[in-house]
């Protein structure tokens, strides 16, 4: 039973591998992304008024592409977003619900304290460990703060995230 579960996961990385290395070049079609990615789990106006399909990918959700297009339906960018560089990116006291939307895409989770809200995202940091973000909105509605929380393990089996 092990051995089958190990093969599932194993295959289910080579997928997720396979659809970061194809991601679409820019110029193609809404009809090429299609046929490249499948349909995509969300379609959205992004800030800036362009169209964007985001793709949840990966292990556990860790992985999100966003593409987006033009006026004419070809794609202007397409990248995995959920990395640390990218949450680095986001400005602190600036960035609204909308703007950090558009930016990483669609949180796991999201929790309302008596402090504002969090939204928390699974990433696989640069050495492809679990990790978690956790961006934390004040009552403003503006970016607050966010936290990295690893996953810790203990004789190979995860205990949570500290």
């Amino acid at each position: 039973m092990r051995i089958l579960l190990l093969r599932a996961i194993a295959l289910l990385l080579l997928v997720a591998l396979g659809a970061c290395a194809n991601l679409p070049s820019v110029g193609s079609t809404r009809i090429e992304v299609s046929a490249s990615l499948g349909e995509p789990t969300e379609q959205r106006v992004g800030v800036a008024g362009d169209e964007v399909w985001e793709y949840w990918a990966g292990y556990a959700g860790r992985e999100t592409i966003i593409v987006r297009f033009d006026g004419k339906g070809q794609v202007t960018s397409a990248n995995q977003v959920l990395t640390e560089s990218a949450f680095a990116a986001l400005p602190r006291g600036s960035a609204t619900r909308q703007d950090v939307r558009d930016a990483v895409g669609r949180p796991v989770r999201r929790v309302t304290y008596s402090t504002g809200e969090v939204w928390e995202y699974r990433i696989s940091d640069v050495a492809r460990r679990a990790t978690k973000m956790a961006v934390q909105f004040g009552h403003d509605g503006f970016l607050k703060e966010i936290s990295k929380i690893q996953e810790t393990f203990l004789h190979g089996i995860s205990v949570g995230f500290q």
